[in-house]
């Protein structure tokens, strides 16, 4: 063979592609098919799984085993790309050789794929199953297909950088926003609904549930609680987030000309302890703000 261009990463990372599309396709037609005649037969869908799971083996093994030992040397994405593959020797596989090779290919995939990784880096290009097989791939055409999925890979890995930098912190933001409007929300609910029952009894309530909101005390992102009581002139509810990014909140509702009246309260920056220690009830404490 003239070829001495080795195949290089990329257009073997199409090859497989390729295959794979091919083998899966494959793979499902033939599964499909052993689901109806097994089932036909009565067998059970447990086992048909298990004899699947075999036959795929069996399948994938036969095709790489027979394509790399044929005449053609080559799998059908290796033919698309322009390769084949050969002993050290330049001499068409065996098919023991190329059945070593695609069973090596197990250990390639199982050291986290740096065995097929191999192949970008050394002398001939050989992955590690490879150089298990003492097996070469050859670019015996030029193709473009390589480079073309390498700036595939390459523009998508920025297209994440950039995501990452522009739009992950936003989301991110958003995120913690829509947390937060969970606790202004029960604790605006909390303050009407005190503002109800002393409507209704002449006395604030220790005790959220007796309010009747439905509200629960603990959740993912909080946890809810009456924390000071006067039943005389304020009762003051708390929200103390759980998660160190979020803000906490507190509300208090007060009596003010005999009506009552409510105001909700912001840590300004995040905080695991809602604001309660008023000195006035109508000032939000020290490092909090009013909504």
């Amino acid at each position: 063979m003239s070829t001495t261009e080795y195949g290089g990463f990329w257009n073997r990372f199409a090859a497989a592609f390729i295959d794979g599309v091919i083998l899966s396709i494959g793979g499902s037609l033939l599964g499909g098919l052993l689901g109806v005649f097994y089932g036909l037969a009565g067998g059970t869908s447990e086992d048909a799984s298990v004899l699947g799971f075999f036959l795929s083996i069996i399948w994938n093994w036969l095709y790489y085993a027979i394509m790399e030992s044929s005449a053609k040397q080559a799998t059908l994405g290796k033919m698309a790309i322009g390769l084949v593959v050969t002993d050290q020797n330049d001499n068409r596989l065996t098919f023991g050789r190329a059945t070593a090779r695609y069973f090596a290919k197990w250990l390639s995939s199982i050291l986290l794929m740096i065995g097929y990784i191999m192949a970008a880096f050394t002398k001939k290009k050989q992955a590690l199953h490879d150089m298990i097989a003492g097996t070469v791939v050859y670019q015996r055409q030029p193709s473009k297909a390589g480079g073309i999925i390498a700036g595939i890979v390459v523009g998508f890995i920025g297209l994440i950088f950039v995501l990452s930098v522009i739009a992950l912190p936003s989301f991110l933001n958003q995120a913690i926003k829509a947390k937060q409007s969970e606790a202004r929300v029960y604790i605006s609910a909390i303050n009407k609904g005190q503002q109800a029952y002393y409507a209704q009894n002449g006395e604030f309530s220790d005790n959220i549930s007796d309010l009747g909101l439905g509200i629960k005390s603990e959740t993912v992102n909080y946890s809810y609680d009456i924390s000071r009581i006067n039943s005389g002139p304020y009762v003051i509810s708390t929200a103390n987030a759980k998660d160190e990014q979020l803000k906490s909140y507190s509300g208090i509702v007060y009596l003010k000309d005999s009506r009552t009246q409510t105001m909700i309260c912001e840590t300004d920056k995040p905080s695991s302890t809602a604001p309660d220690d008023f000195e006035s009830v109508d000032r939000c404490p020290s490092g909090s703000s009013k909504l």
